[in-house]
């Protein structure tokens, strides 16, 4: 690995510059029960109708830091099928983005037991985005100083581009297993330079099981590898979710540690150095409400900041319909 390797990991880490986005930056919201803005093939697996909003921000106190909106909204369309929404808005300094994304999966059963969660799920989402780029505050600078990179106009620019994403989803009875390819087709961008390759392909993959009993703690542990086909960088999440059922509701507290598999190399000595994060995780759910923080914090020796980034969920599930599978998959059975 070498300065190339470093440069990547700050962008991912950092995860908002939007040159080097992959369409939405993606962070810990499938732990959230937000699996849609992962996995296309999500899209209609509960038996509720469900809306996500989630507001993330970097270094509170820092002009210009990175911050990013998203709102999912998905529901089952007919008995196997499902269809999704997904608006995003992303900005960082001089570099914005919004876009929005429809999603479709296809509900497989693979058994003729209706008590239990035996499914196949294949999705697909398209989605249009718009970057842009405002250097108009660079004007002054570039008239007192001569020297100042040519390549900058000084003006602001923008220009919309698509991407595909495909995945499939196995889902029996307790255990989950989420496959994504992010951006299997896009078209070419030319913001920052001529026909650039704006997106950066990426495949997801995420595995959990719960164990879960009434009136008791129940704990989910998962994993979910990503990997930027292009780069050769991945990261891996692994995960732990307590769950307790209080009421009319739901409460949970989660960790988050994230690890980049690959290391960038220091100049002057062997060592490499990581990004690594952790992230805490409270949230719960009463009656339709969802409500869950997230704290991300850096912890590697290859960190932009120390600062932590702060992130908000709420949600609504409405127009449950009763199901009857006896199983443990929150994902897929609303808590009433």
């Amino acid at each position: 690995m070498n300065l190339r390797v470093g440069f990547y990991l700050l962008l991912m880490f950092v995860g908002q510059q939007s040159f080097s986005q992959e369409g939405i930056a993606l962070y810990t919201d499938y732990i959230n029960d937000n699996y849609v803005l992962f996995h296309p093939s999500m899209a209609g697996a509960s038996n509720c109708t469900k809306f996500r909003l989630t507001a993330r921000h970097q270094w509170f106190g820092q002009k210009d830091a990175p911050s990013l909106q998203t709102l999912t909204i998905d529901t089952k369309l007919g008995e196997s099928s499902g269809v999704g929404l997904i608006l995003h808005n992303d900005k960082n300094g001089y570099h914005s983005q919004t876009g929005v994304k429809l999603a479709y999966s296809k509900h497989l059963r693979m058994s003729g037991d209706y008590l239990s969660l035996n499914h196949v799920h294949l999705g697909i989402s398209g989605g249009l985005m718009q970057s842009r780029l405002d250097e108009t505050d660079f004007i002054t600078q570039m008239r007192n100083d001569p020297t100042i990179d040519p390549t900058i106009a000084g003006r602001f620019q923008k220009d919309n581009y698509f991407n595909i994403d495909v995945g499939a989803s196995y889902l029996k009875d307790s255990f989950f297993l989420h496959l994504t390819y992010r951006n299997a087709a896009s078209n070419k961008r030319e913001l920052y330079t001529a026909a650039e390759s704006n997106n950066i392909s990426s495949v997801i993959a995420n595995v959990g099981y719960s164990f879960m009993k009434p009136d008791v703690v129940m704990l989910e542990p998962s994993v979910l590898y990503n990997n930027f086909l292009e780069s050769g960088i991945s990261y891996l999440d692994l995960n732990l979710k307590a769950y307790r059922n209080v009421g009319d509701g739901q409460m949970w507290f989660g960790i988050s540690y994230k690890r980049f598999l690959e290391r960038a190399e220091q100049l002057a000595t062997d060592r490499g150095q990581y990004s690594n994060s952790i992230t805490p995780i409270l949230g719960g759910k009463f009656r339709n409400v969802l409500i869950a923080y997230n704290y991300t914090q850096p912890i590697g020796s290859f960190n932009f900041r120390q600062g932590g980034f702060h992130q908000l969920t709420v949600g609504l599930d409405l127009w449950c319909k009763p199901v009857s599978y006896d199983c443990n998959c929150p994902a897929v059975i609303n808590v009433k």
